[in-house]
């Protein structure tokens, strides 16, 4: 089979897998690559069996499969040899590919959600946001969907409706938020799941005395203007409306979101995005938390770092010693542990080794002091000391995920 007609087999798989028939015809060819592969384990669950035994799955497709499906272990000793891949793709980076007309379009854009993005590393997320400038506090917050996938249990319902997008909240425990933290189903529904499709969210709150507050957010994946037409609305030169104070805009091939309460959300849309040296990359203390909450496992975290010198978390002002600006960076990170239970990291940096030494004991207390006191709730802590800062590690045994919050 010559390279046209390879290419062309390709489009056609990539526009039909939708339908289970399209699907099994693909896996009968052996022709059929890596990423229509991924794209039929991402539609038809029902026929990961044989997606395993295709002589092209790549090994992360198969980690990923198998990991959400433990009873298919079996299916791999009469699978073929995988292949060296790369990570397994991720739901959260397709679009609905019926929404696009043109077939070479569809190719094109299939192929940069279907082929994992290299390079989101924690600092290469960072570098698409912008220094945070002239500000008393901010905070930088991260959501990544893979993680908080295998929390949920389940893919996002990439293109799905709001009946597809409700089904997968009660997945995830939303109505009674016995497991994860999501945001908000209001804000799902008005954005068709927008959010949870990239791979990771990365948001910049500033608070400034003069313009109040100012969030900005860059979604790490690649999304078509059609997707956003979808989603918003008609685009107005190049920018979607969600509300009056929230505005949406592709730069430089990342999509952003700024919204603002005293200002034009416009003047918080960046231009281009960052060059490295001029990016939160170069934020030491906040890639030094961010790293902490990383490798904790958690699926949503956020950091916040007063730049005046007063304690970013003021709760803890009355039970610390003597000065003001002991904690000047401080975050938190929602996970799940290998038994299914919520957990919530603390990370509180001090000025320094000693400062934290001191103050350990009387962590201990606020955290005994912020600990529900409901029945039926049972949680336990562990804090360490690592230099300037303490770390906390909270398990929510029984009761509800909105009871950690008590913690933050």
């Amino acid at each position: 089979m010559d390279e046209a007609n390879v290419h062309l087999n390709e489009d056609r798989n990539m526009t039909d897998i939708q339908t289970r028939e399209a699907a099994e015809r693909a896996l009968s060819e052996a022709t059929t690559g890596g990423a229509e592969l991924a794209a039929i384990a991402e539609e038809h669950r029902e026929l990961w069996p044989q997606v395993l035994q295709h002589p092209n799955v790549y090994a992360d497709l198969t980690e990923w499969i198998v990991r959400q499906a433990p009873e298919l272990q079996e299916t791999l000793s009469a699978a073929a040899p995988t292949s060296a891949g790369s990570r397994p793709r991720r739901r959260g980076l397709v679009i609905t590919l019926s929404s696009i007309a043109a077939v070479a379009v569809i190719a094109l854009i299939a192929v940069l959600f279907l082929v994992p993005r290299h390079g989101n590393s924690l600092l290469d997320r960072l570098a698409m946001l912008p220094v945070p400038g002239d500000v008393s506090i901010y905070s930088v917050s991260i959501t990544d969907t893979a993680r908080l996938e295998a929390a949920v249990g389940e893919p996002f319902p990439v293109g799905g409706d709001e009946n597809d997008i409700a089904y997968w909240l009660s997945l995830a425990g939303i109505d009674f938020s016995t497991r994860v933290s999501l945001l908000p189903a209001g804000q799902l529904f008005a954005t068709g799941g927008l959010e949870y499709e990239a791979s990771a969210a990365v948001t910049l709150m500033k608070m400034s005395l003069t313009e109040g507050q100012s969030i900005l957010t860059a979604y790490e994946g690649s999304f078509s203007s059609q997707r956003l037409d979808t989603a918003l609305s008609q685009s107005q030169q190049g920018v979607w409306q969600q509300t009056a104070q929230s505005l949406w805009s592709i730069v430089d091939g990342t999509l952003y979101n700024a919204s603002t309460i005293l200002t034009d959300p416009m003047s918080a849309l960046p231009e281009h995005t960052p060059t490295r040296d001029a990016s939160l990359a170069l934020d030491t203390d906040t890639v030094t938390l961010l790293s902490i909450l990383e490798h904790a496992g958690a699926y949503t975290y956020s950091v916040t770092h007063s730049t005046d010198g007063r304690i970013s978390a003021p709760r803890y002002e009355p039970y610390l010693g003597p000065g003001e600006d002991l904690i000047h960076t401080w975050g938190w990170g929602f996970g799940v542990n290998d038994d299914q239970q919520p957990t919530l990291t603390l990370v509180n940096q001090f000025d320094s080794a000693d400062d934290a030494a001191a103050n350990t004991a009387t962590l201990e207390r606020i955290l005994t002091s912020d600990a529900p006191q409901n029945a039926g709730v049972e949680s336990h802590w562990t804090t360490v000391q690592d230099g300037q800062l303490l770390v906390t590690t909270v398990t929510l045994v029984s009761g509800r995920v909105s009871e950690l919050y008590n913690f933050i």
